[in-house]
């Protein structure tokens, strides 16, 4: 098994020493690791590969389903899928802080002047992993009115089932602790703490898991409604997983909800909002455009 996945080995001879004659992998998109790869390569027979997410952002990942794989691929489109899933509702809410931004922009500045000292690409690659980051750290884990209403919004729906995800662990960590019930899930906790974690939110024992990109792929949590979406960013792909974990079909479900923010306090951060609700659009997501009372549906 691995972090999200299986391999499965078709009529593998009872030595030890053959090879599998076939392989099935399942959320394949994670065989680009170079343990997992290993394995994959084994097999000197047909590789078939299924994945929700078959391309991303990250060209070498790319390359690597195709030599594992080959380029031929069956496509299931999207409305097969959507007539399984829940409706989405999208509440953008409005946390700006406007005296965010000169303190952002001064960050990048400094943070360019270090990291060009080290860097050989290209500048405006550059910039943007700097200007994310600096956003983060300042425009998204350090915004009080954003982290009150992402709280706000967990405990409008407290006794539903609510996924909450973070990009850092210590914010996560910061969030809980604001969160009665609540229960941080992350990859440095441990397997076995981290599968007592899922399995309780599966079972109705835990109404509110908080977790880092840990959750992002190959996690199966039906019973989650509601999605605090803290994390930000602009990946399509992401996007569109992420808001899928609480559209899966579970007895008594109708409808996903998904909090998002504007993030007006920097130009950057804005942008990416944009493009998710973009994203959330085009998907035939219901999008919310102004901030309902939290707790009203």
């Amino acid at each position: 098994m691995c972090p999200g996945g299986h391999v499965y080995n078709i009529e593998v001879e009872g030595n030890h020493n053959y090879f599998a004659n076939g392989i099935l992998v399942h959320n394949c998109h994670h065989a680009s690791a170079p343990g997992w790869r290993a394995q994959i390569e084994t097999c000197q027979g047909a590789r078939w590969g299924f994945t929700a997410t078959p391309d991303s952002e990250d060209p070498e990942r790319n390359q690597a389903l195709v030599e594992l794989f080959g380029l031929d691929r069956h496509v299931i489109g999207r409305e097969s899928v959507a007539r399984r899933l829940a409706h989405a509702r999208v509440v953008m809410l409005d946390a700006t802080d406007p005296d965010l931004k000169q303190p952002i922009d001064a960050k990048i500045a400094k943070d360019m002047i270090w990291r060009r000292r080290f860097w050989r690409g290209d500048e405006g690659q550059l910039w943007g992993q700097v200007a994310w980051q600096a956003c983060i750290e300042l425009g998204i884990v350090a915004n009080r009115a954003r982290n009150d209403a992402a709280v706000a919004a967990a405990l409008a729906h407290r006794g539903e089932a609510v996924l909450m995800l973070v990009n850092q662990i210590e914010h996560g960590a910061a969030l809980c602790e604001r969160i009665p019930g609540a229960r941080l899930c992350h990859s440095k906790m441990g397997a076995k703490a981290r599968r007592e974690a899922m399995e309780a939110f599966r079972a109705g024992n835990l109404w509110c898991i908080i977790g880092t990109s840990l959750l992002d792929e190959g996690t199966d949590l039906p019973r989650a409604n509601v999605l605090v979406l803290v994390s930000g960013g602009r990946s399509s792909a992401r996007t569109e997983q992420r808001t899928g974990r609480v559209l899966r079909a579970f007895a008594g479900k109708s409808e996903g909800i998904i909090y998002d923010f504007t993030d007006t306090q920097h130009p950057l951060m804005a942008k990416h909002s944009r493009r998710r609700v973009d994203v959330y659009r085009g998907l035939d997501y219901e999008v919310v455009d102004t901030q309902p009372q939290l707790g009203q549906r």
